[in-house]
């Protein structure tokens, strides 16, 4: 089992279900840790030609709020890596 932190789409209940919907899994094994953690230190970022940021190291007082959900399958990161896309453009 994998977590992951979610600070965009995904951190909400619906979108990831939808994501991962298609493992054939009903996500009852899934742990959202908290209703909001926050990265510390970091920022949200508009990455070019996608429609979702990422975090970068900011400043001491800058911070992203998102949450961290646990029970992740190899399968379920698989799909979230198709939802995603191709990150290394």
């Amino acid at each position: 089992m994998h977590a992951a932190f979610f600070y965009g789409s995904l951190m909400h209940p619906k979108v990831l279900h939808a994501v991962i919907a298609r493992s054939g899994m009903s996500g009852a094994h899934m742990d959202r840790c908290s209703n909001h953690l926050s990265m510390q230190g970091y920022r949200r970022h508009p990455v070019h030609h996608a429609d979702y940021p990422a975090c970068i190291r900011g400043q001491a007082e800058d911070m992203v709020v998102g949450v961290l959900v646990r029970g992740l399958t190899d399968e379920h990161l698989c799909l979230l890596d198709i939802f995603e896309g191709d990150v290394s453009r």
